[in-house]
């Protein structure tokens, strides 16, 4: 039988550079944010970039309110 999403979150180490290599770990501004990537047809990144364009935020702003959405779908603390 598969995790649960809840049970899969619990395994990462809390360190992330435990988790993830330490050459992983960005270096800019915020030096505990790591890099995940993630492939996605072209139209949905077009939709994605139109979407953050039209709610004048970033991708990234975007990416990080859907996973605490996703979070607080799974029962676990929003993200920030």
């Amino acid at each position: 039988m598969k995790n649960s999403f809840s049970e899969g979150l619990a395994a990462i180490p809390s360190d992330p550079a435990a988790a993830f290599g330490a050459n992983d770990l960005d270096q800019g501004a915020d030096s505990r944010k790591v890099q995940v990537i993630i492939r996605l047809p072209v139209e949905t990144r077009r939709a994605v970039k139109r979407l953050a364009a039209n709610c004048d935020t970033s991708v990234q702003g975007l990416m990080e309110e859907a996973l605490s959405d996703l979070f607080i779908k799974y029962r676990l603390p929003p993200l920030g």
